[in-house]
């Protein structure tokens, strides 16, 4: 190596500060990606007397809309950043504007249409909005330094304040909506309490990471159509998304469905926290245990392992639910965090390793693109599974309601809420098996067993089924 080109061993260290100013704005971006999927279909159908499927199209629209969207931020984020020579701008905007959108979408009429349209137009706003805050700041790693040891030291950072979003969204804001009297007030307290500290974190996060300079201008951001095309070369990948969209869609199932879970088969819409709790608490902890277990048996089995473990549980979960068991809920969610655990590590440990292959066969790095099929693929499949689980309510015969008016629901409304929390993931799970093992014969899997590749983002945690 020569004296002008400096070893990543020398550039100096970020400091603790710093990581830790731009990381809690992880904590923002935990609370928005998790609140809306727990708790708005539940909001519309049990507070503002929404229908199923009026509620699913309400959930889905921002959710497809934020995939076009997130292009369209991305290259104003560069042509700004380029401009004014940092991405703090567009952040700001969004600081500003996600918290009052936020607030907006719990807060509007009562019921009828105008609740309708008030929460449709208040969540695609937010949806842009926290494009504009989360875009720039997902940029920002790269230009803070050159070193890949520090930009995994943010990463790290960055993980532990996904993680503080998530257990606050999944654990702390049912209670506020609870202790506030429920219905509409108990809403609005929650979003005004959340909205706060959103603005707070965010707010750190870009006032201080202003130092950072953006890198050179490389180009308009790829079309969704273009990064398509491209993965569609790398077939380990395709292999590999053929999983994650399933896996993903029944997590999204799970996730939409817990409200209903607690409220009608366990009685108690308060009990939401606890039942979080039970699954996230061990799936954190558990995640170095499966990394040991796929270092001496292979990704591709540990991947096989925690997917057949995670179908028994949700299996397991249909009779418990039924029976409105709470302990035996409990006991059964804990197994299941710890399944939930194994299969998102797995998943996100072998993207990198279809990307070394991909680099390998063509000599191109084309880690953005693969980047990007998988950023649509989370958001496609987060609409897929909350429009599912409103087509079941629909099919079942669920009752919507106003809050405070008691509803009794059918035995068949009963069961389908059951079937979408559980039975029908367990489906989506096992019918991945084969796919799974046509991927350990592939480049890529043998890759993953012969280096050891780091886990492609903090998606085990923002992909939790809170």
């Amino acid at each position: 190596m020569s004296a002008a080109t400096p070893s990543w061993e020398s550039v100096a260290p970020l400091p603790r500060g710093r990581l830790l100013r731009y990381s809690v704005g992880k904590v923002g971006s935990g609370l928005y990606n998790s609140i809306p999927g727990l708790l708005l279909m539940y909001y519309l159908t049990d507070t503002l007397a929404v229908t199923a499927a009026v509620a699913g199209i309400v959930v889905v629209i921002p959710k497809i809309w934020d995939m076009f969207c997130a292009t369209l931020v991305g290259n104003l984020s560069d042509r700004d950043a380029i401009r004014h020579g940092r991405r703090t701008r567009l952040m700001l905007l969004g600081t500003v504007s996600l918290p009052v959108l936020f607030v907006l979408i719990f807060s509007g009429p009562s019921s009828g249409w105008q609740a309708i349209t008030w929460v449709l137009l208040a969540y695609i706003l937010a949806a842009l909005a926290f494009e504009m805050f989360d875009i720039p700041y997902l940029a920002l790693p790269a230009e803070m330094s050159a070193s890949p040891q520090q930009r995994t030291r943010i990463m790290g950072w960055r993980i532990i304040a996904t993680t503080v979003g998530v257990l606050m969204a999944g654990g702390v804001a049912p209670i506020l909506v609870s202790s506030a009297g429920g219905g509409r007030r108990g809403y609005i307290v929650m979003a005004l309490v959340m909205a706060v500290l959103m603005f707070v974190v965010m707010l750190i996060c870009t006032l201080s990471s202003r130092w950072v300079t953006p890198l050179a201008h490389n180009g308009e951001q790829p079309t969704l159509l273009q990064t398509l095309r491209i993965a569609r070369q790398n077939r380990p990948f395709v292999l590999l998304m053929g999983v994650y969209l399933p896996h993903a869609v029944g997590i999204s199932m799970i996730q939409t469905a817990m409200a209903y879970v607690t409220a009608y088969l366990l009685g108690n819409a308060g009990l939401m926290a606890l039942l979080f709790v039970a699954l996230m608490g061990p799936s954190i902890f558990t995640v170095p245990l499966w990394t040991k277990l796929a270092h001496r048996v292979g990704k591709s089995r540990t991947f096989t392992i925690a997917t057949v473990l995670y179908a028994v549980t949700c299996i397991a979960m249909f009779p418990a639910v039924l029976s409105g068991n709470l302990g035996a809920v409990v006991c059964i969610a804990v197994i299941m965090g710890i399944a939930f655990a194994g299969e998102q590590v797995m998943v996100f440990a072998m993207v990198p390793d279809t990307i070394l292959a991909d680099t390998e066969r063509t000599g191109h790095n084309r880690a953005g693109a693969f980047a990007g099929v998988m950023q649509s693929l989370e958001t496609t499949a987060a609409a897929i599974g909350a429009w599912t689980f409103s087509l079941i309510l629909v099919a079942t015969g669920f009752l919507s309601s106003t809050s405070g008016t008691s509803v009794e629901q059918t035995s068949l409304a009963l069961n389908g809420i059951a079937y979408g929390y559980t039975l029908i993931p367990a489906v989506l799970l096992l019918a991945t098996l084969p796919l799974i093992r046509k991927y350990s014969r592939s480049d890529a899997a043998a890759i993953g067993d012969r280096v050891d590749t780091e886990p492609f983002s903090e998606a085990v945690l923002t992909n939790a089924p809170v």
